[in-house]
């Protein structure tokens, strides 16, 4: 008998201990989910529908790093064709927090969104993110934005603007705007230093690019099948000189080069690719060797 009060005293104890650990959280909203080591709670989203204000879905996020950050982890819509907008701040009372970063496939195939506002307090957009989503034509940046994740706005065939506020981006991940058939303007703001493989693959309709000066790395097939750039000087590396050395010595001369993939330039004539004026600048000669491997 004692041997099994035992048990049956271990049993409670430890159903105790999970309750304890799964503690409902109440961000003020009404929402309560499971507390962990990082407490995951819910934040709702409206808009204005028929003058009236409709809750439309709702943002799952967690502590981030910083006491008074966010990361969003999840979205669930209730309409078809609504309006995301993601304020800078999630929660109420002691639970508020700004929002820093879109986690991972946060928004990954939410086909119902028609347009999504970003906050101004973002830093960070997670792999996967936006993923998908082919109902967005349009996307703006905000200015402390410092990195798009890998596939981040991957397959988004409705995107056809995407807009930067400021310079604090450093790095467009491998396929971040990859499959964007419709997209027609982007512009590369200055303080980029690195463009992934297949960042802009197949986005046939961007129509001119402009690579910045802090550009250090091109990833292999980034600008493949951009096709939309035969035209002259559509795509322009003539800025990017000063960066990675590629290779040290040209006809005896250390050279300051930009580190391209392989076929960065596929699908596109190497005569349409605009290089330093300065016939004898050794960058010009390098990017021109370059260009012609990248399209064997």
């Amino acid at each position: 008998m004692k041997k099994i009060a035992l048990i049956l005293l271990a049993v409670i104890m430890a159903a105790s201990l999970i309750a304890c650990n799964n503690e409902k959280v109440d961000d003020g909203n009404g929402a309560g989910v499971a507390d962990y080591s990082k407490p995951t709670r819910t934040h709702d989203v409206t808009m204005k529908i028929n003058d009236k204000t409709e809750v439309v879905g709702t943002l799952t996020y967690e502590d981030g790093k910083e006491g008074d950050a966010a990361t969003i982890t999840d979205y669930v819509g209730i309409y078809d064709n609504h309006v995301i907008t993601i304020t800078d701040q999630v929660g109420k009372g002691e639970f508020v927090r700004n929002v820093t970063i879109i986690g991972e496939e946060a928004f990954f195939f939410c086909t119902a969104a028609t347009q999504i506002v970003l906050p101004s307090t973002l830093t960070e957009i997670g792999d996967w993110a936006f993923a998908g989503c082919t109902g967005i034509t349009e996307i703006i940046i905000p200015a402390g934005v410092t990195s798009i994740g890998k596939g981040a706005f991957n397959g988004c065939e409705s995107l056809e603007k995407v807009v930067f506020l400021g310079n604090a981006l450093i790095e467009i991940d491998d396929y971040a705007f990859a499959d964007c058939p419709a997209l027609t303007e982007i512009s590369i703001p200055e303080g980029v230093e690195s463009i992934g493989a297949a960042a802009f693959y197949k986005c046939e309709k961007i129509a001119s690019i402009k690579t910045p000066a802090s550009l250090k790395e091109i990833g292999d097939g980034a600008f493949f099948g951009c096709t939309g750039l035969n035209t002259d000087g559509a795509l322009d590396v003539s800025a990017s000189v000063n960066i990675d050395t590629r290779i040290e010595n040209i006809d005896g001369k250390k050279v300051e080069t930009v580190c391209l993939g392989k076929h960065v330039f596929g699908g596109i004539s190497k005569s349409y690719i605009k290089v330093p004026a300065d016939s004898e600048c050794h960058m010009a000669k390098y990017v021109a060797a370059m260009r012609e491997i990248a399209e064997d």
